[in-house]
C-alpha cells in the first residue's frame, strides 16, 4: 500500500523531487544493520512519509515486528498519525496512544475493551506515541508498563 501511494506523488516542483531524494536516501539507510540514526530536513521536507518508508524497508529487511514513531509534541502527532494512516490504508494495524485520544461515548464497550488492552500491550505492528508515553513505559515501573516495554524488543 505505501508503495503505491508515494508513487502516485507528484514531481513538478523542486521540493517535490527533494522529498522523492530524501525518500530514496532512506529506503536505502534501511538496509543499514541495526542502529540509531538520524534524519535532519527542514520543515515540510517529508520527513514524516520518508521515515516511514526507512521503518517499512527496515522492518521488511531485518523482520521486525512493530513500528513506534515517537513524536516529542501533540500538535505535530495528529498531523503525522494522518499521514501515516493515508499511506498505510489500513486503521487496523495503527494504534495512536497519546493525550489528544478520545475514545466514542458511543463506541461498543468491546471496542473499548479492546483498545484499551492494545493500549496496554502496544500489541499492533505501527504505534504513534508521544515521548511522554515512552518514558514512561521505560521508567513508570507499572505492570502496563512491563508489558509496553516488551513490546518494544524486535521493533523499529
Amino acid at each position: 500500500n505505501f508503495n503505491s501511494y508515494i508513487e502516485n506523488f507528484k514531481t513538478e516542483r523542486d521540493i517535490d523531487l527533494a522529498r522523492k531524494a530524501i525518500s530514496a536516501a532512506c529506503a536505502v539507510a534501511a538496509q543499514k544493520p541495526e542502529g540509531v540514526y538520524r534524519l535532519n530536513v527542514p520543515t515540510g521536507g517529508g520527513k514524516t512519509l520518508s521515515s516511514l518508508r526507512y521503518s517499512l524497508e527496515h522492518a521488511k529487511k531485518y523482520h521486525k515486528k512493530r513500528m513506534f514513531f515517537v513524536m516529542p509534541l501533540l500538535s505535530i502527532i495528529e498531523q503525522n498519525a494522518q499521514e501515516i494512516r493515508k499511506a498505510v490504508q489500513d486503521d487496523s494495524i495503527l494504534l495512536e496512544h497519546h493525550s489528544n485520544v478520545i475514545d466514542d461515548e458511543n463506541s461498543d464497550v468491546e471496542e473499548l475493551n479492546k483498545r484499551e488492552l492494545l493500549i496496554q500491550s502496544w500489541d499492533n505492528p505501527i504505534v504513534i506515541t508521544t515521548l511522554v508515553q515512552l518514558l514512561n513505559t521505560m521508567f513508570l515501573g507499572k505492570t502496563s508498563s512491563v508489558r509496553r516495554f516488551a513490546s518494544l524488543c524486535n521493533s523499529v
